[in-house]
């Protein structure tokens, strides 16, 4: 993914001519993406590296076998199956390499162990990671890791989420109406996680997905504990921070301590399955 973007309030560096004063806008590589999938006996895996950069970055890294019928597990490095939209490919996103300010916080990739499963319209999740930051794909900018977690220490990110079908035969994992029947279909889910590191925040979240025609609508909303502030200094992310590309990266600036924070997304398919339009709305419920 390539894309061309300009903002007078986010500055690059200095010109040939010295002059700071040098607002975004130009042409960058958001993303360039090696994809490895494969399978032994009745085990699957899946590599990934990211090389917009120059050199390869290592994305995903996990390996899935089944645990009777019902049950799949995954171990190794994967996504936090935390909202709907950050689990969504980012070839399959309205804004291809931006997510949802509250999504791109949970896009991010952890070393894990997940068990899964469906039951009917009902999907399930619950697992655990290392207690690290997560760092997430925020348009191409590069997130630091911070400190707001032991790492591969004793304590442990938990988590459990639970997504069904409401209406309809369910939504495909994307955004917006492409590909989406006439028919109204509406996917909700909840999820939980909690910290059990040094601030042990938690944080609730809802999140849904409607279609309806050329109609999309997806909306998210997270309500973190006064638990959950960063604690870290200016470079840490995850639980205690709401990415914002662009904005300062002091503790005023995205904090989430005992904040709700949510985003509402909308899109309309002009001519089917080509040409859609869409707006994104987020509230970090701070003074931002």
């Amino acid at each position: 993914f390539t894309s061309y973007r300009n903002s007078s309030d986010i500055e690059t560096f200095a010109n040939q001519d010295g002059d700071t004063d040098n607002g975004l806008g130009g042409f960058q590589l958001d993303q360039a993406r090696i994809n490895l999938k494969g399978s032994v006996d009745d085990y699957r895996y899946k590599l990934s590296f990211d090389i917009s950069s120059g050199s390869a970055t290592l994305k995903d890294a996990y390996a899935t076998f089944n645990l009777g019928d019902t049950v799949t597990s995954t171990m190794g490095v994967y996504k936090t199956p935390f909202l709907r939209s950050g689990l969504i490919s980012s070839n399959r996103q309205l804004f291809h390499s931006d997510r949802t300010s509250t999504g791109g916080a949970w896009a991010g990739r952890n070393a894990g162990l997940n068990f899964g499963g469906d039951f009917d319209t009902l999907h399930w999740d619950i697992g655990l990671q290392n207690d690290i930051s997560h760092t997430g794909d925020f348009g191409g900018t590069a997130v630091p890791t911070g400190d707001n977690g032991d790492a591969e220490g004793e304590d442990l990110f938990i988590y459990a989420r639970v997504a069904a079908d409401l209406m309809g035969e369910g939504i495909a994992m994307q955004e917006g109406a492409y590909g989406a029947s006439d028919d109204t279909a509406l996917n909700a889910g909840l999820s939980y996680g909690n910290e059990g590191g040094h601030k042990d925040g938690s944080v609730i979240a809802v999140d849904a997905a409607f279609t309806q025609g050329p109609f999309y609508a997806g909306f998210e909303i997270l309500d973190y504990d006064d638990g959950s502030d960063a604690g870290g200094g200016a470079t840490s992310y995850g639980m205690g921070w709401v990415p914002l590309p662009g904005v300062d990266s002091g503790p005023g600036a995205r904090e989430v301590a005992d904040t709700t924070p949510w985003t509402v997304t909308l899109s309309y398919m002009i001519t089917p399955d080509e040409w859609e339009v869409a707006f994104c709305y987020a509230d970090s419920d701070n003074d931002d």
